[in-house]
């Protein structure tokens, strides 16, 4: 395994001290070789010193599959750059979301010496997804009403219009019908298009 300090000379200074990036070496097996202040300070009620433990000791358990095909494919490719989406513990027993990428690290040799992790927060982002999402859910529901609920009274009054029609009406009652489909009309043009328009929102 190699030395905490020896990562120093590899990775920038600013990101050994940064709060909004976490940052970690782990060796090929999957140990913690180094990690910067920023996952220090967010994960160290998990353990008080994080070397030569496990990473899946700061990861969902969910998430373990997922960092395991990440970490395969990045040794059968190691000149690739994997971003990877997972779920880390919060001091109160729930999770957060973080967003990675993973790459080889490798020696002055050109020999891979361990799995270069970048991270950063992105609980916010998951959060205004998942509101999004309720939204457009949402949407459609009130889409579906729309369509089926509202425009079948609209429908009635229609063909109710077109029957009476064919009756020997007065001027007066003509004209009065001729507003009533026209309204009507208009009425069920305005819910085409607010269907419409809450089918085309995406999250």
């Amino acid at each position: 395994m190699q030395h905490h300090s020896y990562f120093f000379d590899l990775i920038p200074e600013w990101l050994h001290h940064s709060h909004t990036f976490y940052c970690m070496v782990t060796s090929l097996e999957g140990h913690y070789t180094y990690t910067n202040v920023g996952f220090q300070l967010q994960y160290g009620f998990v353990t008080e010193d994080f070397m030569g433990k496990h990473a899946l000791l700061a990861i969902h358990e969910e998430d373990w599959a997922k960092c395991g095909q990440v970490v395969t494919e990045l040794l059968q490719e190691p000149e690739k750059i994997i971003r990877v989406q997972l779920r880390k513990p919060l001091v109160n027993g729930n999770h957060h979301w973080t967003d990675w990428e993973f790459s080889v690290l490798c020696n002055t040799a050109q020999q891979p010496i361990g799995i270069f992790c970048l991270g950063c927060d992105i609980s916010q982002f998951k959060a205004n997804e998942q509101h999004l999402e309720a939204n457009k859910s949402q949407l459609e529901q009130i889409a579906w009403l729309q369509s089926h609920e509202l425009r079948r009274p609209v429908a009635n009054i229609l063909g109710l219009v077109a029957l009476l029609k064919d009756l020997k009406l007065s001027i007066e009652d003509q004209i009065l019908l001729q507003h009533l489909q026209t309204s009507a009309l208009e009425l069920d043009k305005i819910i085409h298009q607010i269907v419409a328009n809450a089918t085309k929102v995406e999250p």
